[in-house]
């Protein structure tokens, strides 16, 4: 009997087929493919955010549309100002979303390069590193971004830089602990042994076998960044009015809960429904691409 292969190399088939087989395993479970749709829903609406509605109209008041209730008109209502809720709800998914996925990626990149770098050189820039790490860790990261915020200033440019130097001590750290136990495994000591260079190793066995907790941590983290930028532009020191953002329009509604809810309940719905998705998302991620989740 012939030993061929008839498609070429199995481990090259079986190394391109991770990521399909995770994605099949994805969408083949009902939570998570209705949370991947909602994720892709609202990218495509912060994609085609001024086909779907103009930015005028999201910062355009008419006074005798205030405090307006949905109607078919405007399927969501109007603020106190006057201004169209939908049109604010669908411009401020970009400022909602895109700084939550753009400090995210800046803290996962970063944290997870130190965290390798850390577990893998250790030594002297391991020490500073942690100890620049646990000194940051000692002041609750809300508070440390709020107080960076206060620091250099209300607005966004201040607030992404705010959550970035606040979050990435944590991925920092946690990253480490994850290397170090991949690290420890005898095939790195013996590609080592080898003469392996470190960038291969660190590329091609270590964050292969983290990929599983990058993926859930950047999926929730995305999660958390929203929530975290909505907290601080809901008590004034994130976007700044008229542009339109979630956390800052929940702040604007607070004062008129009783004469129209619809202003408060919208875009904390939203916030929600955009979190629960993406953290549902992250474990799905996990479960799909771990292999140790894996049955044998």
């Amino acid at each position: 009997m012939s030993d061929k292969i008839p498609n070429g190399n199995p481990l090259k088939r079986r190394k391109n087929s991770v990521w399909k087989n995770a994605f099949l395993q994805l969408i083949h479970n009902p939570l998570s493919c209705l949370c991947l749709c909602v994720v892709v829903f609202f990218i495509l609406v912060i994609i085609f955010a001024d086909v779907i509605v103009p930015y005028e109209d999201g910062i355009k008041q008419i006074g005798a549309n205030r405090l307006m209730a949905p109607c078919a008109e405007h399927v969501f209502g109007c603020d106190s100002m006057g201004r169209d809720l939908f049109s604010r709800m669908v411009h401020g998914s970009r400022n909602s979303l895109t700084m939550g996925i753009g400090v995210t990626i800046v803290v996962m990149g970063i944290g997870t390069f130190l965290g390798a770098m850390c577990a893998y050189y250790g030594g002297t820039f391991d020490v500073i590193v942690m100890r620049l790490c646990e000194l940051m860790l000692c002041i609750p990261g809300v508070l440390l971004a709020l107080a960076l915020v206060a620091a250099l200033g209300p607005g966004r440019n201040n607030l992404l830089i705010a959550i970035s130097i606040s979050s990435i001590p944590g991925v920092t750290r946690q990253f480490r602990a994850l290397m170090l136990n991949v690290i420890s495994n005898d095939y790195i000591q013996a590609a080592k042994a080898c003469g392996a260079r470190d960038a291969y190793i660190i590329l091609r066995h270590v964050l292969p076998n983290v990929m599983a907790y990058i993926m859930l941590n950047t999926a929730s983290g995305v999660a958390g960044m929203i929530m975290q930028i909505s907290g601080l532009s809901y008590i004034g020191m994130g976007i700044q009015h008229p542009e339109p953002e979630w956390g800052a329009m929940l702040s604007e509604a607070r004062n008129y809960l009783g004469e129209a809810p619809h202003l408060m309940i919208i875009p904390a719905v939203t916030i929600l429904i955009v979190s629960l998705s993406l953290n549902l998302l992250g474990d799905a991620l996990r479960d799909a691409l771990d292999p140790r989740l894996k049955a044998d």
